[in-house]
């Protein structure tokens, strides 16, 4: 790739090179001398040490290569590394997954911590490598000369601290003036220097070495991306102080370099770099390999639609390539642009979807496999949650058509809505699951339909509670099913209408039990649930005529 020549006297003479897939940033400064990072990216470039050889470039971390190589690089004895990676061999195998991320990491210790202060403090091997690295760089831009391990985990509390409070409570070599450090890293010189300086001291009502760091950073970095990016100071400001957090976990020069990536290889406009902040949010050796490599391997179609993706630039090179290899897989070695969101998903996550998908019975009962594995992971939990509100509903979602299953939620919705309120189907559905008549046709003329129903109110507890209450009342399955509307009557109003019917005929009627009296009973019951208002009252001021006649 290009060379990338930023900034002016970033690091000291010690800092000389930084590499995380062979980045390699040379740096050679003196006071009056300028300083140029060069970024090349080469995975198989040379390694002096016998233990660097690309060999292991691949192979996950295991403990062996681990105790050899940081004992040998920090002098340390194999027990000592041994006690370290027996104690925190999780947070180890998550942050450096493999034996080159290892030796990646030794590298860059190297560069500022002496070989005692690691064998005292292995703080640094936990730490995912990012964080790592913007802590550090962002300690030597502050004005740091040195470096001890402590100060990573102070960070925070390093930036609320102005110049003054610095040299009262750290005991480390600083630069006279932070100011001057930070602007210098950013190229903010002469008039535009002078007046930003004026301009924070009078907003503060201080000089420059009683303001605190963070503050400092705020305002730089906000004219820094004002004049970068040709937006108003006063937005750029209220960007800045909006990931205020973000701002304090990232340093200058990997800001500097987003904005160069995202302006110079992938065409994002000011609006979009500023969005949420993205400049923040991602890591620059990322960007690097997604435009040196990734066109290669996903073709040009497909990497024209993914660098316009800022979900993508946040993912790790290996993340999107190892999501695109399975998502072929799957597949049929086919990739279909529509498959391009879940390039973004987390690869565990995406691997759990597709065996989900995979063993769901819901899944295989429906037959949705016809739409494709990448169809079903996109709108996996669109899914499970649609097959859930049917069964909720009682509703035999394997009955249904697929469309059920590929509209938008709005239109499903209206779906939905219609087969609720459309009595005939609940009917037909409720027969089918709660006595199994899949032939709905054969017997719907025989049911005794109940016009102006109301299904609003209708739940599978309550239908099933009619029922049961019908079967203890000693009423035989078949005229149940002839009389199945009732379902939609309210249980309470069903069961108390029957005893108040009981309680106006003479008790010999009442425990009559041919088919004739039970159907007229229930012609009657029907009726009377009609003609009385569902209010609390449903047994007063009621007249029937020859109820049972």
């Amino acid at each position: 790739m290009n060379s990338i020549r930023l900034m002016t006297g970033i690091f000291n003479r010690n800092f000389m090179f930084f590499t995380t897939k062979r980045i390699l940033i040379q740096s050679r400064t003196n006071a009056n001398s300028s300083t140029s990072l060069k970024f090349q990216f080469d995975q198989h470039s040379n390694d002096n040490h016998p233990l660097t050889s690309t060999t292991f470039d691949n192979e996950k971390i295991d403990e062996n290569f681990f105790e050899q190589y940081v004992s040998h690089e920090f002098q340390m004895s194999r027990m000592e590394t041994k006690k370290i990676y027996f104690l925190y061999d999780d947070l180890i195998r998550k942050n450096y997954p493999t034996n080159e991320s290892i030796v990646h990491l030794c590298k860059f210790l190297k560069l500022f911590f002496t070989a005692k202060e690691i064998q005292y403090n292995p703080k640094p091997f936990l730490l995912p490598f990012q964080q790592l690295y913007n802590r550090t760089l962002l300690l030597k831009e502050i004005g740091f000369r040195s470096i001890q391990i402590p100060m990573i985990g102070l960070i925070n509390e390093i930036l609320k601290l102005n110049l003054l409070q610095l040299r009262k409570h750290f005991d480390y070599p600083i630069e006279q003036n932070c100011f001057d450090k930070m602007c210098k890293h950013l190229e903010i010189y002469g008039d535009t220097k002078t007046g930003l300086s004026l301009q924070i001291e009078n907003f503060y009502e201080k000089s420059i070495d009683q303001i605190p760091l963070n503050e400092l950073r705020i305002q730089l970095t906000a004219c820094y991306l004002s004049n970068c990016l040709k937006i108003s100071n006063n937005r750029s400001l209220h960007l800045c102080r909006k990931n205020s957090r973000l701002l304090m976990e990232i340093n200058l020069m990997t800001i500097k370099m987003n904005i160069t990536f995202l302006q110079n290889n992938f065409n994002y406009s000011a609006n979009k770099i500023i969005n949420n902040g993205l400049f923040l949010m991602i890591n620059p050796e990322n960007l690097s390999l997604i435009t040196t490599k990734l066109r290669s391997i996903v073709g040009d179609h497909l990497y024209e639609h993914l660098i316009i993706m800022p979900e993508i630039l946040r993912l790790n090179f290996n993340q999107i390539i190892q999501n695109f290899e399975l998502i072929k897989q799957k597949c049929d070695g086919q990739f279909y642009i529509r498959s391009i969101d879940l390039i973004s998903m987390d690869p565990e996550r995406l691997i759990s979807i597709f065996n989900s998908i995979d063993s769901n019975e819901d899944f295989k009962q429906l037959n949705l496999q016809i739409f494709g594995p990448d169809f079903l992971a996109l709108n996996y939990q669109k899914i499970l949650n649609r097959i859930e509100k049917l069964k909720q509903e009682e509703i035999p979602f394997n009955r249904l058509p697929l469309t059920f299953f590929t509209v938008n939620d709005l239109e499903f919705k209206h779906m939905l809505n219609d087969l609720i309120n459309d009595p005939e189907l609940r009917i037909r559905f409720f027969l089918e699951i709660r006595f199994g008549i899949h032939d709905y046709n054969r017997i719907k003329n025989q049911l005794y339909h109940i016009s102006n129903v109301n299904t609003e109110k209708y739940s599978r507890l309550n239908a099933n509670r009619v029922i049961e209450f019908l079967i203890s009342m000693n009423f035989d399955k078949e005229l149940i099913i002839e009389f199945v509307y009732l379902i939609f009557f309210d249980y309470k109003l069903v069961k108390g209408a029957y005893f108040y019917l009981c309680n106006r005929m003479d008790r010999s009627s009442a425990t009559s039990t041919t088919s004739t009296t039970n159907k007229l009973f229930l012609k009657n019951l029907v009726e009377h649930l009609q003609t009385t208002r569902p209010a609390t009252k449903i047994l007063q001021n009621i007249s029937y005529q020859n109820l049972m006649s």
